[in-house]
Order: structure tokens, then C-alpha cells, then sequence
């Protein structure tokens, strides 16, 4: 029985990056088979919309744009990620095709990650504790759902760890390539390519040659240059950008933010509390980063500078802007989560006499985060496995599909490309609100014959031209605003009821004039 259960072990230690991979397919593929899964509403907007249909027009020659019967939208976010899904929606060529896109590179990161233990680490069971401790973090496994550049920017983040660890000239190679990856996902992570760009000079630049430090200083002079000029095309230039930062004037950035933001990813590093999203489910846990900030001492205090130049820098490298911007959602600082593990990872392997102590640790780190995440862990395990996500926006137009008819009017506070996407009948979307997403921005997409400003007037106009409008009271929660625009346009027509739909969270009605007009 013992040579048994050893060869068992000895067989899931060989293969244990498989098995890792196979879990995480078990618990994401499953959600294709729901098509009511809340991946099909293509959250959040307007973000989620860019990246998952601008991509696929793009490889269809259209170009980097939503485009819609009646007007289009020029992507405005950087592009790597809407390529990325849109080559996998002309693959695929199924709606779900940004899942299965974002399936393949979350498999990749794990994979990367997988490989930086096993490289950095001396021992299978300190490398084995650290992908199951990274895997307990559950927002990996929620993640694909969802069109989020953290998909694709967590692969550049950890390609860029991994080529640290690369022994010859190659290292610069997949260094400059994650670097680029990176200023071309996210504009936000500006401060962690700079990390990733003085990472090498800590590490390596006092043992190159005269030769290689002028060829290094050289490439990184030039990606950042190149990461300078890229954001002055958007406008964004580091000197005014402070000086905006420093007065205080922008609604959007500040140092006045720098004290409540710290306290707010405190508590989302120590308790896994705080706004992922619209999702309260934090970070990590105080275990976790307890043990972190061991291994910063410990690393130190043994001279292991590498590793200790890695975590350090690139730790403190996410907080400078993410400090000053007027949200603090922890998706801004996920990298801390692969960060925080290495950290984990590289101290049990660091004090090998205390190992059995720090792996015990560890475990009770891994319990207490999917304590502290259980209601998310239930959530995402329903979701993918049970079938039991809703996807209502997309469960909206499923229902308006089968309501309304070719030339019928449709007012919602959808997001227009959403509808066309999904839409089986040539019917007419149109805004109900001047909150709603898009207009908000004064981006007028519905057609040149709507009048904007008065958006009431240009429904009356279809009615009395004998137009059959109608409205849906489907998505407009998402904003106060939204609502007061409904009932505005309630006291302003009738509203009569054609179909209720989505538990009432999707009712049709159809427009009329009051009588007295």
C-alpha cells in the first residue's frame, strides 16, 4: 500500500502542471455549456464591448471599431487585447469566443507561473504549494467570463518575471516583448512597465561588460522613450500629468486620494474585503502577506538579490498612479496576487529548516482565503459547473427577439451593440436615456434622424407618423440617472404592456400618446 500511495505521489508530482491545468479547465469550460452563462452580456461596459467586438471587425478588415446599422465607434482603448479575442472570434466564430479565448490565456499564465517555480525553486512540493495557493485565489477562475485586459496583461506581467530567469540573450528578447505587450494592453500599468524596465538594472547591470551596459541602457532608454511617445498619442504627457496629480484640480486624479486608497487595498490585501468590479472580494489575506513581507526581509537579509529586487520593485511599482486615480478597485493591483505567492513560494524555499513550519502556514493561507471568499467561491463553482448564472442583458434580447417584429421601434438603456449582436429580427434600437452608456459621452450612435437633445420629441414624431415604439425597462438599474429618465418618459406617454420578461426585469411596453395630445 505504501509503494502504492509513493507511486501515486511520484506520478502527481511529474504530471502536476497538467493537473492544474485540467482543474482549471474543469471548472471554466463547463460555462460554455450554459447559454444563459453571464459571460454572453459581454460586462463591463463599455470596455467589455471594445475588446470583445472591435477585435473580430479588425481581421475582418473593417478596422479597430464597433460598428453598428446606424453609426460606429472607433476603438479608443489600446489594442493588443482586442486583437487577441478578435483573432479568437475568427477562429472560434462562436459568441462565447472571448471565453474560450481567455481560457487559453489564463492557461498560459498559469503555465509561465508554473515554470518560474519550478526554475526558482529547489524542491516540487515548495513549487507544487505555490501554484495550489495561487489557484485559491478564485478570481482566476472568474476571470475568463468576463472581457478584462487582467486576462491578458497578468501574461505579459508574469512573461516578464520569467525572463529574469532566463540565462542568455533571450532574456532581453521575451523582456521587451512583455514590456511592449503590456504599454500595448493597459495604459493604467505605466508605473509597473517602468518596474519592469529598472528590474534588469538592479539585477544584472553590474556584472554585464562595458559593451552590454551600453547596449542595455540603450534598450531601455528606448522602451521608454517609445512608452512616452505611445501615451502623448492619447495625449497624456508625465509633467502635466503630475502637475494635474499635484493641484488637486481633476475630478479623475489626485494626492488627496493617496490616504483613503491605502487604507481601502489594506483591507483588501489583509481581509480579501474591498470592490472587485462591483464584486466585494479583495485581494488576498493577512497570512498571505504576512509571509510576503517575511520573504522581503528574509531575501535581504540573504543577499537574494534577484529575487528580492523582483518582488520589491515590482510591488511598489503598481501603487503610484493607482494611489492618485479616484477609484480604488482591486483589479488595479492583481499582479500583487502573483507577486505575493513568489514571495510565499521563495521563502519556504529560502529557509529550508523552517520549511514544514512556513508550508503549514502556507495551507492555513489557502484555507482562510477561500473562507474569507466563500460566498465567491460558491458563486463562481454555481455559475460554471450548475449552470446557474444569469445573463440579463443578454436574456433581454433574447426576449425582445421574440417580441418585436421587423420596422418596430425599440427605446432601451442597452448598449446598442450589445443588441445588434444578438439580435434575430430588424427592429430599431434607440436611447431611453441621456445617462445610459455612450450617450453619456456624447457618443451618438443610434442615427442621424434622432434628435439628442430633446429625445422625447423625436418619439412623439415616430408616433405620430403611425410608428409602432416601444420601450423596455431592461438595464436601467445600473444608474440613478437611468431611472429618473424612465420615469420621466412614463409621465410624458402611455406605457402599455406588451410582455413581461427576465422576472419583470425585462418588461416590453408600447409607446403612446397620451389622449390629450
Amino acid at each position: 500500500m505504501a509503494k502504492w500511495l509513493r507511486k501515486t505521489f511520484q506520478f502527481i508530482d511529474k504530471y502536476f502542471l497538467f493537473l492544474i491545468l485540467g482543474i482549471y479547465l474543469l471548472f471554466t469550460l463547463p460555462a460554455l455549456l450554459d447559454s444563459n452563462h453571464f459571460l454572453y452580456n459581454l460586462e463591463p461596459y463599455p470596455d467589455g464591448l471594445l475588446y470583445a467586438l472591435s477585435g473580430k471587425n479588425f481581421w475582418l478588415g473593417r478596422g479597430l471599431k464597433l460598428i453598428f446599422p446606424f453609426g460606429e465607434l472607433t476603438n479608443w482603448v489600446p489594442p493588443v487585447y482586442s486583437l487577441a479575442l478578435g483573432l479568437g472570434a475568427f477562429i472560434f466564430s462562436i459568441p462565447a469566443s472571448f471565453y474560450v479565448t481567455n481560457v487559453i490565456i489564463n492557461l498560459l499564465t498559469i503555465t509561465v507561473f508554473f515554470w518560474i517555480l519550478n526554475t526558482t525553486t529547489k524542491k516540487s512540493t515548495t513549487r507544487d504549494i505555490g501554484m495550489i495557493a495561487l489557484l485559491s485565489h478564485f478570481i482566476f477562475f472568474w476571470l475568463p467570463s468576463s472581457p478584462l485586459t487582467e486576462n491578458i496583461s497578468l501574461l505579459f506581467f508574469v512573461t516578464m518575471i520569467a525572463s529574469f530567469f532566463i540565462k542568455d540573450w533571450k532574456k532581453y528578447l521575451l523582456l521587451s516583448f512583455s514590456i511592449l505587450g503590456l504599454l500595448f494592453t493597459r495604459y493604467s500599468i505605466f508605473p509597473l512597465i517602468i518596474g519592469g524596465i529598472i528590474v534588469p538594472l538592479f539585477i544584472f547591470f553590474k556584472k554585464l561588460s562595458p559593451k552590454k551596459k551600453i547596449i542595455i541602457s540603450l534598450l531601455s532608454l528606448g522602451l521608454f522613450i517609445l512608452a512616452l511617445w505611445f501615451l502623448s498619442l492619447k495625449n497624456i504627457y508625465l509633467l502635466g500629468f503630475s502637475k494635474v496629480i499635484l493641484s488637486n484640480t481633476s475630478p479623475w486624479f489626485g494626492t488627496r486620494f493617496i490616504t483613503s486608497h491605502l487604507m481601502i487595498y489594506l483591507k483588501m490585501i489583509l481581509f480579501s474585503k474591498g470592490l472587485f468590479l462591483w464584486m466585494n472580494i479583495g485581494l488576498t489575506n493577512f497570512i498571505f502577506f504576512g509571509l510576503f513581507l517575511t520573504s522581503l526581509f528574509v531575501l535581504f537579509k540573504k543577499r537574494m538579490w534577484q529575487k528580492f529586487w523582483i518582488l520589491s520593485i515590482l510591488f511598489i511599482a503598481q501603487l503610484p498612479l493607482q494611489l492618485v486615480f479616484y477609484v480604488a478597485d482591486a483589479r488595479y493591483l492583481i499582479y500583487s496576487i502573483p507577486l505575493i505567492i513568489l514571495g510565499v513560494s521563495w521563502l519556504i524555499d529560502a529557509l529550508p529548516k523552517k520549511k514544514k513550519l512556513l508550508i503549514a502556514l502556507t495551507i492555513l493561507g489557502i484555507i482562510l482565503q477561500l473562507f474569507l471568499q466563500r460566498t465567491f467561491v460558491r458563486q463562481v463553482l454555481a455559475d460554471n459547473l450548475l449552470g446557474r448564472s444569469t445573463a440579463w442583458q443578454y436574456e433581454a434580447v433574447e426576449h425582445f427577439n421574440s417580441v418585436l417584429k421587423d420596422e418596430d421601434l425599440l427605446v432601451t438603456a442597452l448598449p446598442p451593440f450589445l443588441v445588434d449582436i444578438y439580435q434575430t429580427s430588424e427592429y430599431r434600437v434607440a436611447p431611453l436615456s441621456y445617462n445610459q452608456e455612450f450617450m453619456n459621452k456624447k457618443q451618438y450612435l443610434w442615427g442621424n434622424d434622432l434628435n439628442y437633445e430633446q429625445l422625447t420629441d423625436t418619439y412623439t414624431q415616430w408616433l405620430v407618423e403611425g410608428k409602432k415604439v416601444y420601450i423596455s425597462n431592461a438595464y436601467i438599474t445600473h444608474h440613478k440617472d437611468v431611472i429618473k429618465d424612465y420615469e420621466t418618459i412614463k409621465e410624458v406617454f402611455s406605457l402599455e404592456l406588451v410582455s413581461e420578461g427576465c422576472s419583470n426585469a425585462c418588461d416590453i411596453y408600447k409607446l403612446e400618446l397620451l389622449k390629450n395630445e
